[in-house]
């Protein structure tokens, strides 16, 4: 399972097809300053909201995974195409905040508003590309019923391991007078 801290470790990036169980393909992720560098494997999860933990200083969300799957190549392109993407965006809009400040002095305040909205504007292209992803594969209860009971259904118990023992029932205690 993913983990990492202060963006170092191991995370999933990316979502893609998704079913209408409610789960997608995601791929786990060697990060290092929230950058992904070296793809491990992809996953099948569906979200776990009861599993979530969000306190003040950290944020954590949980997932089922339904099955582990070779690495998608489709996912991984596309994660170093937009992490590239991104870089050449912001590097020209530095450029142009740049140039435009040598030709517009004076007006600095409204450079930076424009290049946290030129910056930002970016990030919102993969929010649209997942909610249309998703939209073509609406959920479905019934969907999500058959992969829980086919998840319990090819669950194993490894063979070594020892069910947990029994606790003893506590002792009869005295009524309260």
């Amino acid at each position: 399972m993913a983990a990492s801290l202060n963006g170092f470790g191991t995370g999933y990036i990316g979502q893609r097809a998704f079913r209408s169980d409610g789960s997608y393909t995601t791929t786990e992720w060697i990060i290092l300053a929230f950058l992904p560098v070296v793809p491990l494997r992809s996953h099948r999860l569906i979200r776990n909201p009861s599993q979530d933990r969000n306190l003040l200083v950290y944020m954590s969300h949980g997932y089922v995974v339904v099955e582990t799957l070779p690495i998608d190549k489709r996912q991984v392109l596309s994660v170093y195409g937009f992490f590239l993407l991104y870089l050449l965006w912001i590097t020209l809009t530095i450029r142009l905040l740049v140039t435009l400040h040598f030709h517009w002095p004076g007006h600095e305040q409204l450079l930076v508003v424009s290049g946290v909205i030129l910056g930002g504007a970016l990030s919102l292209l993969p929010w649209y590309l997942r909610r249309r992803s998703q939209a073509a594969a609406p959920f479905s209860e019934t969907a999500l019923v058959e992969t829980i009971n086919r998840l319990i259904a090819s669950y194993q118990p490894d063979a070594s391991s020892t069910p947990p023992p029994v606790p003893a029932m506590p002792p009869h205690l005295p009524p309260n007078p």
